[in-house]
């Protein structure tokens, strides 16, 4: 377990915070990973850019959804205006799903993702389409 440095958490910068929380953790699961660093990282923002960066590096699709849900949870709608945050104003987990593998570039699976749930004529759909025109192809 991480421990506040000499000088307290601000003697670290919140990057740092994520990196070395990731770092130090073990294992396969990112939910962990994301909620030790989120928890110890006095700025939120910049260790949440961060985790996505390394998520996204790892092709880690659990990764992604894990820091974007939390990332929901601790943002305001002033603070965070992007595409996740209307995902999961709607409480959308699977259009963050969608948004998680389109984002890795993972056509094929957020596609199949993204035309069930215009079939469900979810106003997210139309969302993730404006960000990710190819999912209508």
């Amino acid at each position: 377990m991480l421990e506040t440095p000499p000088g307290g958490a601000d003697a670290l910068g919140p990057v740092q915070w994520a990196q070395t929380a990731v770092l130090l953790s073990t294992g396969e699961d990112s939910l962990p990973r994301v909620e030790r660093a989120l928890a110890l990282a006095p700025q939120l923002p910049e260790a949440h850019a961060w985790f996505a960066h390394v998520a996204q590096l790892r092709g880690d699709v659990e990764g992604v959804l894990a820091h974007s849900t939390r990332a929901l949870e601790r943002f305001t709608a002033a603070n965070c205006a992007d595409l996740t945050h209307q995902i999961g104003v709607r409480n959308d987990l699977e259009g963050l799903r969608i948004w998680a593998l389109a984002s890795l570039g993972r056509r094929d699976e957020a596609r199949e993702l993204w035309e069930v749930l215009i079939t469900r004529g979810s106003g997210t759909a139309g969302a993730l389409r404006a960000e990710f025109p190819w999912l209508g192809d």
